[in-house]
């Protein structure tokens, strides 16, 4: 009985062996190793048993990345493909980067970078949360941070990240800013809190909005009974005050004032 006893022995060291070998690899395109494996797996007797996660910032989102895993407790360690497992975790659309781990005898290890927020997209009467790459990263939900910029219409999501980093530099108009709205997926208009529209060239937005800002230091112009300024034409500025109409309007608009 003592070589069948040794064999048996030596049978699992080796497949522990091997499994610890591969369980701290960092998984990427290269194809699972589980395949040569597999078929040991009844034998071993290794089972998941916990998985860890790291980098969540909501815990209740525990449960979406575990039922993405496709893992129940108690499969076999083993037998997992751990590439489709990553995959499918990846694709959550708050999840940026996911890496899936093997710690054996029976943990599996789930490190996950989120997606940043970066603003609040309004299109279409829907209202969500997206990255700077203008990935959706979730509903609008209570919690959410409502000092974010908020930018509206189609194609705004996948424009904005320019024309805010142009506006934060710029505190006069940023402290000001209601909402960025896309024109026709050409341009931009800035509604501010006073509900005054700027409404910006589809080229050239950076130095109309120096000059607006430099106006506003000489004129404070941004402060004042004014419904629209139209800096769309590099030589002049059209200024609609609240009261006028069209024809007033075209009136003003005829040289800079």
């Amino acid at each position: 009985m003592a070589p069948a006893v040794l064999a048996c022995f030596g049978f699992y060291a080796l497949v522990g062996a091997y499994g610890f070998s591969v369980s701290g690899q960092r998984l990427t395109g290269d194809p699972d190793v589980t395949g040569s494996i597999s078929g040991m797996a009844p034998f071993t007797g290794l089972e998941v048993k916990d998985i860890e996660i790291s980098g969540l910032t909501n815990e209740f989102r525990r449960g979406e990345i575990i039922a993405a895993l496709g893992v129940d407790y108690d499969d076999s360690i083993l037998w997992l493909n751990m590439t489709a497992a990553r995959d499918r975790v990846r694709q959550l659309p708050w999840i940026d980067q996911v890496e899936v781990r093997r710690l054996l005898p029976g943990t599996l290890s789930i490190s996950i970078v989120e997606r940043a927020p970066f603003a609040i997209w309004q299109n279409g009467g829907k209202i969500t949360v997206i990255d700077a790459e203008g990935q959706v990263i979730s509903e609008l939900v209570e919690d959410a941070d409502l000092s974010m910029p908020q930018i509206v219409g189609p194609g705004a999501n996948v424009s904005a990240r320019d024309i805010l980093a142009v506006i934060e530099s710029r505190p006069t108009i940023r402290s000001r800013m209601r909402a960025l709205v896309r024109v026709a997926d050409r341009r931009w208009n800035i509604r501010l809190r006073n509900g005054m529209d700027i409404r910006l060239p589809e080229e050239g937005f950076k130095s109309a909005l120096d000059q607006l800002v430099a106006l506003d230091t000489i004129h404070g112009l941004l402060s004042r009974e004014i419904a629209a300024i139209d800096l769309r034409l590099r030589d002049r500025i059209s200024i609609r005050l609240n009261s006028e109409t069209d024809d007033d309007q075209a009136l003003r608009s005829g040289g800079t004032s």
